[in-house]
Order: structure tokens, then sequence, then C-alpha cells
């Protein structure tokens, strides 16, 4: 289905300003790695708390919404060894993202939802996950093409102050095409943190993250140093319910085995 010529008219569109610069900040604050029990807070509106989505699918509108169109999307984390849900994807050819219908019929409320931000060329907030529980925000983003038969959209990243004025995506293609292009550097920038974070850090029974020795001691720049190295020492946010705390017993385990390594490097 070709891009409507016009965007229509959206009685939503102070809700939507609201979110995106509330999604924005917190895309800054927690530097690309927004943890989901923020982003289940919401943002404050009117008096009220409206939901960013409750991320347990792919595409939401709160109640609190006039129009018919969605305001965010959301693809989860991939897990290894598991295939996804939905193989929504980075189409850097086509400087475009892939989304995906909501299983089920096609004429769902979340499809429906979906396929109206379309319509109204409305800019929808995009969280994208990179680990389990932590998303990087992209915003603002446009459905620029619908194909039901194939059920999905394609995405455009517009930016945050020229095309979020009401009047639908108006920054050019080639601006649009840097957009993406910077999208999928952060992209990549926070899945190498989080493999390396993997690979280096480990946590003791107290809860104090410890970086490997190997690790501390490189000199490349600030993101290994603030990014990286600044974890050593710091203690991790536990959950307030003991039946959701991580057990000791095994952190000791695994912390016995990574100081030995550590200290034989």
């Amino acid at each position: 289905m070709m891009l409507p010529a016009v965007a229509q008219p959206d009685p939503d569109h102070e809700l939507r300003v609201a979110a995106h610069q509330r999604a924005r900040e917190l895309g800054q604050r927690y530097d690309d790695l927004v943890p989901v029990s923020v982003l289940r807070e919401g943002f404050p509106y009117h008096g009220q708390w409206v939901s960013f989505g409750s991320f347990q699918k792919g595409i939401h509108r709160p109640r609190q919404m006039v129009g018919p169109a969605a305001l965010t999307l959301m693809t989860a984390a991939r897990v290894p060894g598991k295939q996804a849900a939905y193989e929504d994807e980075l189409d850097a050819d086509n400087r475009t993202i892939l989304y995906h219908y909501r299983s089920g019929p096609i004429d769902q409320p979340d499809n429906r939802a979906l396929r109206a931000a379309f319509e109204m060329q409305v800019p929808l907030i995009y969280f994208h996950g990179l680990a389990p529980g932590q998303y990087m925000v992209v915003q603002p983003v446009f459905v620029t093409a619908d194909d039901p038969v194939a059920r999905m959209v394609l995405l455009e990243v517009g930016l945050p102050v020229a095309d979020l004025q009401g009047e639908g995506i108006v920054s050019t293609p080639d601006v649009r095409a840097y957009a993406l292009r910077e999208v999928r550097q952060r992209l990549h920038q926070q899945r190498f943190r989080r493999d390396v974070l993997t690979a280096y850090r480990h946590i003791d029974p107290e809860g104090i993250v410890h970086i490997a020795r190997r690790l501390r001691e490189e000199s490349d720049g600030p993101m290994l140093r603030e990014g990286l190295q600044g974890f050593h020492g710091a203690a991790i946010l536990r959950p307030r319910r003991p039946v959701d705390q991580p057990d000791p017993e095994r952190l000791a385990i695994r912390f016995e085995h990574f100081a030995a390594v550590d200290s034989a490097a």
C-alpha cells in the first residue's frame, strides 16, 4: 500500500509528544539500555500515568488515546537457541525496519492500530530488545509501507524535532538513511557491550560486580573506561521480593570459578 500523500490530523498529538519526550529522556539516562521495569512505569500526561505497553506483546495503544493509531511498537530480545516469535529486522539496503503484524486475524485490534499508524502517518516509539529486560529506544519511527499479504510493515526512522510536528514524516530520505545508520551503530555498540560484560563480568554472593582483571587493565578510550570498567565494585540493584533475588549459593559457585580463572589469567 502506497504512502498517504498527506498525514491525517491526530487527536492524540499532544500525548504522543509527551511520550516521545519521556522515552528520549529514558534512553539518554540509561545509555540505550533501558530496563523494562522503568518502561512499564509509563509517562506522565495531564495528571495521570500512561502506559508504554505491557511488553508482553508488540503493538500498543493505551486506553487514554482517542484516535485509532498505535503509540509504541516492541520487538523482544532474541534468546540464544530459541526461534524468535517475529523476525523483525533492520534492512539497511532499503533503509527501513521490517516489522510484522501480530499473529492471528489481520483485523484484530493491535493490527488495526498498526495499520492506522500508516494511514495517519503518526510518529511511533519503537522499543528494540537488546537483552532480556533491556530495550533500546528508537524514535520517532513511521510506518511508510503496509503489506497485508505479507503481514508486515516497513518502518523508517525520522528526526526527533522535524518529524514530531504532527505533519507526518517531513525529513528528507538521505537524512532518514543517516538516522537508520545511527540506529544500527547504536545497536552494534550495545550488543558488543552486552557480549563483553557477559564474558568478563561476574557477581559475588554479596551482590558486588567484579570485572575481570584483564579487562580492567586495558586502556582503550572512554567507552571501555566508563561503560565497562566503571562497573567494577558496583552493587547490583536487588529485587524487593526475596523470591526474585539471585541464589547466593549459585552466585558463590560461579564466582569461585571466575576468581580462579581471573587470578590465573
